[in-house]
């Protein structure tokens, strides 16, 4: 379109807009002017010079005029209609010591905005985009951008401002970013004040930051549990001192523990909470102040769900099943009657599946929040995941994956605040192997969690969030792990440790020793290779320590006679070596004489043929 078509339409639709108008008598009213442009302060160059594009954004007609200076230029249409626009700005070399300026201006309706242009001469300088930066009270880190022509140095002339580092080479670019933590204010308004200096110049950024104030946020100001649900939680942060008050003024006697206050910071508020045996729900509105600040927070209580609701959960997960291998459910029957289910105090709390096929697990198991036990037994899924409502499952305290296809954990089992066992397994005896088994951080992370057992599985690796659980006992039995991981000995609480017949086939793993409370250790047929190195005798716990059927060699150290295992096994290896004699102390020690205490597999002189001390008594 030409612009005299242009200009037709334009006033075509002005008289339009004329003629329609009765109120405002021939008045048009057009949309307020709006101009954008980047940058919005200045544009500096470097020495030698250079283009750099300039961007227009308005919703009217522009205009661009240059200021007074012909070391510059503006490359591009001087004027244009609404929408994205685009103009060089050229600057020529600068052959003196000081740099230069000049402004650049741009009018769009009745909007107008002025740009620096700005080009360094020889002579170290810099440019401070902001002079000023404001800072609320919580501090933080902020970005500053320095344009120079040679390398800074900052320093900073209030405590309050943290620089990483005080001098700064720039690059070759004309501006470079820079970022200061600035510490938190819990007084009044302050002012600090950041030097910078390039060569001989020197100027300063000024840095404000409000005071502290009074500020609360709750994660939901409403929460609603179950009755059955023990503990209630929910994110507080605060800005400074806080307590907690309740409408009314009393605690309510169903909350029977909850915090009472503290100091500033994120904090997860707990609220312990009786069973809700009523038939109505229970609320309670509680008052958290922060300085004159105050914030409701509103807990909700439902009744606990009944044994009926149970039962109804129950025929939503039959149903949704595609088998139930020889489970036959007959709902006119008592719960009591049907195969699997274990009922107690009028609730459903253990619940056994054997051979039942699902398309998905149902989000209905879920809703069975009075679970203390929960087994898989031969089933087999299409989707293998639990759904995430098992998260409700806060009394869990065992839970079994029996056969050939392992299910697969949620991030909400970090919810099971009871589970004691985790059981998972194949069937040696025909020969299955459980598959897809892994052991999630979630659990491990689980306070109560004290006996972990593989068996029979095609588990790879374990999870290093094992070296901060409560775990006790620690079993994998006929695994596929190819190593034993060092972080094993930071397990504060591992009593049992089980890793057997796997392939390993490395050293031994001393780090594992290293466990404060270990008493029995078994890493038999693992391939283990090496000698047995002196630091695993040096347990101060250690009873028991079965290393049999690896491929160790050399000789057994006499720091075994001055330990405290009782029981030891390192039948078939092939350590010493053929002709050579047992150390008598060791021989003559009465733990290693009388092996019946450990069911005669203690015999050390017994070693695999051809290898070893073959007569303990030459």
């Amino acid at each position: 379109m030409n612009k005299k078509l242009s200009r037709n339409v334009w006033w075509m639709l002005l008289t339009l807009l004329v003629g329609c108008s009765d109120d405002k008598k021939g008045e048009m009213v057009l949309p307020e002017s709006n101009l954008t442009i980047n940058p919005e302060t200045e544009l500096v160059f470097q020495q030698a010079g250079a283009s750099m594009p300039l961007s227009i954004s308005t919703n009217r007609n522009w205009t661009v005029m240059k200021g007074e200076g012909s070391w510059y230029r503006v490359e591009g249409d001087e004027s244009g209609e609404p929408g994205e626009s685009s103009v060089n700005v050229v600057a020529t070399e600068n052959g003196g010591i000081e740099k230069r300026e000049s402004k650049i201006a741009i009018q769009a309706g009745t909007e107008k905005k002025e740009l620096n242009v700005i080009q360094f001469g020889s002579e170290p300088d810099l440019v401070l985009t902001e002079k000023e930066i404001n800072v609320e009270y919580q501090g933080g880190i902020r970005e500053f951008v320095v344009n120079s022509n040679t390398g800074v140095e900052l320093s900073a002339v209030d405590d309050w401002l943290r620089l990483p580092e005080k001098t700064y080479v720039m690059d070759n670019t004309v501006s470079n970013v820079f970022t200061v933590y600035c510490m938190p204010n819990d007084n009044e308004k302050r002012t600090g004040k950041l030097i910078v200096k390039a060569g001989s110049k020197e100027d300063y950024i000024s840095f404000v930051q409000e005071g502290w104030k009074a500020e609360i946020i709750l994660e939901r100001e409403e929460v609603v549990v179950g009755g059955m649900k023990k503990l209630c939680e929910v994110m507080l942060t605060a800005s400074g001192d806080w307590t907690i008050e309740y409408e009314g003024g009393n605690r309510p006697g169903w909350i029977t523990d909850a915090p009472q206050g503290g100091k500033k910071g994120a904090f997860v508020l707990s609220f312990e909470l009786d069973q809700n045996l009523e038939a109505i729900q229970r609320t309670c509105q509680v008052l958290i102040r922060c300085g004159s600040l105050t914030k409701p927070l509103t807990i909700v209580q439902l009744p606990v769900l009944k044994r009926e609701r149970d039962s109804l959960v129950l025929q939503a997960i039959y149903r949704a099943a595609n088998s139930h291998g020889n489970d036959t459910w007959n709902f006119d029957s008592a719960i009591s009657k049907w195969n699997g289910v274990k009922l107690q105090d009028n609730r459903v709390v253990g619940l056994h599946l054997h051979e039942w096929t699902f398309y998905n697990i149902p989000v209905e198991l879920g809703e069975l929040d009075g679970l203390t036990e929960m087994t898989f037994s031969y089933c087999l899924f299409n989707d293998p995941k639990l759904p995430d409502e098992v998260g409700n499952w806060s009394k869990l305290d065992n839970f079994s994956c029996i056969g050939t296809q392992s299910v697969i954990f949620p991030e909400t089992v970090k919810e099971w605040s009871s589970l004691g066992t985790l059981f998972m397994s194949g069937d040696y005896f025909q020969g299955m192997t459980l598959e897809g088994a892994v052991l999630p951080d979630a659990l491990c992370g689980i306070s109560t969690l004290h006996t972990v057992s593989f068996y029979h599985s095609d588990l790879k690796e374990l999870p290093e969030a094992l070296a901060q659980s409560n775990v006790e006992i620690l079993v994998v039995e006929t695994g596929q792990l190819t190593q034993i991981p060092d972080f094993l000995g930071k397990m504060t609480k591992l009593f049992s440790l089980l890793i057997r017949n796997c392939p390993v086939g490395t050293p031994v793993p001393v780090k594992v020793f290293d466990a404060p409370v270990l008493r029995s250790c078994n890493l038999s047929h693992d391939g283990l290779t090496g000698t047995i190195p002196e630091e695993v005798y040096s347990s101060s716990s250690l009873y028991e320590l079965n290393l049999a059927a690896n491929n160790l060699t050399g000789d057994l150290s006499e720091a075994l006679v001055d330990s405290g295992i009782q029981m030891f096994d390192v039948v078939q290896n092939r350590l010493g070596g053929i002709g050579k004699k047992l150390s008598e102390r060791i021989k003559l020690d009465p733990r290693f004489i009388d092996t019946r205490a450990w069911n005669g597999s203690a015999q050390i002189c017994k070693q695999q043929e051809n290898y070893g001390w073959s007569n303990c008594e030459n």
